[in-house]
């Protein structure tokens, strides 16, 4: 038994240490606890729900489903479900418009 052992067993002290099992669950940890975690944003290629579309671009979820009724927007049904998602691409180029030309 080394001396960190020994110190355990006077103190109480039993579990798995900082290396070990429960040390990968500190990124669980950080995103209940608000602080910021390490998520890419979605790029021009990617498919995002309304949702966060509307997040990312600054519009709220019934302007993009107008957009959509309107066909200004293309949007895409998962696998013939109720999920739509759109190309976050498509949503700037159809949503956001060069301040010289407003």
């Amino acid at each position: 038994m080394n001396a960190q052992q020994e110190a355990r067993d006077r103190t109480g002290e039993r579990g798995a240490s900082k290396s070990g099992p429960r040390a990968a669950s500190s990124y669980g940890n950080a995103r209940r606890q608000g602080r910021p975690t390490a998520k890419k944003a979605p790029t021009d290629g990617h498919f995002v729900s309304l949702v966060v579309a509307a997040e990312l671009v600054g519009v709220s979820v019934k302007t993009l489903r107008r957009r959509i009724a309107a066909h200004v927007l293309p949007a895409y049904r998962l696998g013939g479900g109720r999920a739509i998602r759109v190309n976050l691409g498509e949503v700037r180029d159809a949503l956001l418009i060069p301040y010289d030309e407003a």
